[in-house]
């Protein structure tokens, strides 16, 4: 058995608008209404991606030539045997990096 609701407090004239449309596809107001919102469902139930949207109203048809879309994400891992980079890149003279002074080594900081 599947689910059931209760609507109260229905204007008269929306049920006598469901009675007479009902009637005229001649199912039950009950089969009508389910009718209805399995149809509603239908239309709704997948809404477009942003990028289907842009070429429904921009696209080549429209006189617009979109780009290719770009994913974003990481870089493809490479093995070639190359390190593709190393802490000693981040070396700019004798600091670890431009504009960011060397940590003094413990010898040049003095006895403590």
């Amino acid at each position: 058995m599947g689910s059931s609701i209760t609507v109260r407090d229905i204007d008269p004239g929306d049920k006598s608008w469901l009675q007479r449309e009902a009637r005229q596809v001649g199912v039950s107001m009950e089969e009508f209404v389910r009718r209805l919102i399995r149809e509603e469902r239908t239309k709704t139930g997948r809404r477009p991606k942003p990028s289907e949207a842009f070429a429904r109203y921009f696209g080549v048809e429209h006189g617009v030539d979109l780009p290719p879309p770009h994913r974003h994400g990481h870089r493809p891992a490479s093995f070639s045997g190359e390190s593709v980079w190393s802490p000693r890149d981040m070396e700019y003279d004798g600091n670890r990096c431009p504009g960011v002074a060397r940590r003094p080594a413990l010898s040049d900081q003095g006895p403590t």
